[in-house]
């Protein structure tokens, strides 16, 4: 017996589906108008609509794959949207995919969140509210500035925990991938690790030249997070180490590898 047709798309999801993407590109001109220094990281975004996304929102790869659950868009307004899209865009260029290490998965995403979205706030976007409001320093009695790592140690509030938000579900960008992503690297879409990082390097910069010529155009915290992505990489002295007394001698002179 054949299989049945797969049903054509209702009349209100293609309405909503419409709206989302109207609401999608107009989030994108607002973020380029408002913070320019991002277009770099922003243009590296590849857009996957996902009427069953897990999460239920929206959720980004390492590889730049950004699934959306259309209803979830349809509902934000553009500086809403300007403010998730520059949200997961900060996750990567923080590259908090790699700094989880055997941390919680979600816990370390809360937190990441909690160091990116005040932020966002100064930068005159906006987040969701209500149910998807999200996680921000001061539900924990935290002050604003601190990395991911800083708020991990979040203390315990008179509750015996931290207030609740909807944090926690940004994907693999921020350490914490959803079962959808599992293929994204043969995504067609897909970015390599290392378009990734010059991405986020030009983004970088970027900010760097905007905060100089303009004081206050970028976030003091944000100037601050971003210097990483641009310094140097260090060495641990644990491993200059580890490198000269294992390395052989037959090539070795005062203990340094030739």
């Amino acid at each position: 017996m054949p299989k049945p047709a797969a049903s054509a798309v209702s009349p209100r999801d293609a309405k909503v589906l419409k709206k989302a993407h109207e609401v999608l590109s107009s989030g994108r001109y607002v973020a380029r108008q408002k913070v320019p220094y991002f277009t770099p990281m922003l243009l590296k975004l590849v857009m996957r609509e996902d009427w069953d996304l897990s999460c239920g929102t929206i959720s980004t790869s390492p590889q730049g794959i950004m699934r959306f659950q259309p209803d979830f868009v349809a509902r934000q307004s553009p500086k809403q949207l300007a403010g998730l899209l520059v949200h997961e865009a900060m996750h990567l260029m923080l590259r908090h995919f790699d700094r989880r290490g055997k941390r919680d998965h979600a816990e370390f995403n809360i937190a990441a969140d909690r160091s990116i979205n005040p932020g966002v706030l100064a930068c005159g976007l906006e987040l969701p509210t209500g149910k998807d409001a999200g996680c921000f320093p001061k539900d924990i009695r935290m002050k604003d500035g601190l990395t991911a790592d800083e708020y991990y140690r979040e203390p315990k509030d008179d509750n015996g925990g931290p207030k609740p938000c909807a944090g926690g579900a940004c994907g693999g960008c921020a350490g914490n991938p959803i079962p959808e992503e599992a293929g994204d690297a043969g995504d067609p879409g897909a970015r390599s690790p290392g378009d990734m990082t010059r991405a986020a390097k030009e983004t970088a910069e970027a900010m760097r030249d905007a905060a100089a010529k303009n004081p206050g155009a970028v976030p003091g915290d944000w100037a601050r997070m971003v210097g990483e992505v641009l310094a140097p990489p260090q060495v641990p002295w644990q491993a200059k180490l580890a490198r000269a007394v294992l390395c052989n001698p037959r090539r070795c002179i005062s203990g340094s590898a030739q």
